[in-house]
């Protein structure tokens, strides 16, 4: 049976407060933050986090995203019958584009709703002060699947009956963004 470890800062070693499922602490005496890595291949442990938060937030609770810059190279796009929008496709992924994916609790659908609406508004890098936000309960290790399915739900509602679609994604290092 696996042993209950207390949850407690690598830097100075204060205890770290969390709610079920959450997998971003921040130290209430460093203020250190704090990503759990619970990837297969190695023992749970606490990795540093740096964030960024909106200076839009002062005063209320934001919402983290994981952000990551990232390239689609287009393949094979098939649609049922004609009116391709094949080239439409080719523009919009031609240059990198930025990433976001909710990392709080939220349905599927308002996961790419705000996936698809921050991808086009393309927010800079924020630079506010430390403010609360909502818990952190999806893991970087998601927002591949997650961005590949922004990108797919894109193309689906393009409207030219898309029957098969082939791409690939680069993606840069996972950031933590507190947004409003």
């Amino acid at each position: 049976m696996p042993a209950l470890v207390p949850l407690t800062c690598p830097r100075c070693q204060a205890g770290l407060d969390a709610e079920p499922e959450q997998v971003v602490f921040l130290c209430p005496a460093c203020t250190g933050a704090w990503q759990l890595d619970d990837s297969p291949e190695s023992p749970a442990r606490l990795l540093p986090l740096t964030l960024r938060y909106a200076p839009e937030l002062r005063g209320s609770v934001g919402r983290p995203f994981w952000v990551a810059s990232g390239q689609v190279q287009t393949g094979q796009r098939e649609v049922h019958g004609w009116g391709s929008q094949e080239r439409a496709a080719v523009e919009l992924w031609a240059t990198p584009r930025r990433f976001f994916v909710p990392a709080f609790k939220c349905d599927l659908n308002s996961t790419l709703e705000l996936g698809r609406r921050l991808l086009n508004e393309a927010p800079k890098p924020p630079a506010g002060a430390p403010a609360p936000f909502v818990p952190v309960v999806v893991t970087a290790r998601n927002l591949r699947g997650l961005a590949e399915f922004v990108i797919i739900s894109i193309e689906a509602e393009r409207g030219d009956n898309l029957k098969t679609l082939r791409f690939s994604l680069e993606l840069g290092e996972p950031e933590l963004w507190i947004l409003p």
